[in-house]
């Protein structure tokens, strides 16, 4: 009976040890879960940022264009008044001129 004795708690032990390592091993995986979870989390909150920050970027770039598109106009405008002022003057000139003949005349 002692043969059987060693045996039962030799096998009792053992189980022991296996019900152990079961646990640790599922906490184990429990733990692997976890960190997985919070990985795909960090995914998702860094794909998100990303998409978030393409949006700016060509939000930005939109209102560049517009900006120089507004810049040309205005820089065309501005060469529009030049000409206009300068045929002015040249027109002023031209009349001064023919007063002076007439006057001198």
């Amino acid at each position: 009976q002692g043969f059987f004795r060693s045996a039962q708690c030799s096998g009792r032990a053992a189980a022991e040890r296996l019900r152990q390592e079961a646990e640790l091993q599922r906490q184990a995986a429990a733990a692997e879960r976890e960190r997985l979870r919070s990985l795909e989390s960090d995914q998702a909150e860094l794909t998100w940022q990303a998409d978030r920050a393409q949006h700016e970027l060509h939000d930005l770039q939109a209102r560049v264009i517009a900006s120089q598109q507004r810049s040309r106009e205005h820089a065309r405008a501005i060469e529009e008044d030049r000409q206009r002022a300068i045929e002015s003057a040249e027109h002023s000139r031209d009349e001064l001129a023919g007063l002076l003949v007439r006057a001198e005349g």
